[in-house]
């Protein structure tokens, strides 16, 4: 089964003043077996994707629901538009609105803020966290852009998202 992107051009003339496009892709690691938690099939791709945006001191400004562009079994491309001041973003894919008060959050720090996030009954939460770096020339949607990271000496392109499992061994 193959499915080709499609580049589609932003229409970035719909921008509200005072905010930016930004256009990323998003990945899910790698999926390994775990016999502890039924998940619903429904919740091991990405459902939906909201990004918590924070200011330069990490203080809490809104959240932006993204749009799902393309996708495959475990990546997509989306598109938000997000506060030109944002510098740190929080991704959080699959999460259950309606679990956390957003009224609360304005002027709540990062780690308030996503500490006390939930995810619903059957779905895998994922998540990570951007931090622009204002040392840079680039505006952050390029550096969304041009975000890699290596897994397995493998390089990817896009935002790496980790899921709400974790394995736990003692000896």
């Amino acid at each position: 089964c193959v499915q080709e992107e499609v580049v589609v051009t932003p229409v970035v003339d719909d921008v509200p003043e005072g905010y930016t496009y930004v256009e990323f892709t998003a990945n899910i690691t790698d999926m390994k077996g775990v016999n502890t938690r039924a998940v619903d099939p429904d919740g091991l791709t990405l459902n939906n994707m909201t990004l918590f945006c924070f200011n330069e001191f990490g203080l809490y400004i809104s959240s932006e629901d993204a749009q799902l562009k393309t996708h495959s079994v475990d990546s997509g491309r989306f598109s938000a538009v997000i506060p030109n001041h944002t510098h740190i973003i929080h991704f959080i894919g699959n999460h259950s609105e309606g679990l956390y008060d957003e009224s609360q959050f304005p002027g709540q720090t990062e780690s308030m803020v996503v500490a006390n996030m939930e995810g619903g009954s059957g779905m895998l939460v994922y998540w990570s966290r951007f931090q622009m770096d204002a040392s840079s020339n680039k505006s952050i949607s390029e550096q969304l852009r041009d975000l890699t990271y290596t897994v397995g000496g493998k390089v990817y392109k896009g935002v790496k998202l980790i899921r709400n499992q974790a394995m736990v061994t003692i000896n």
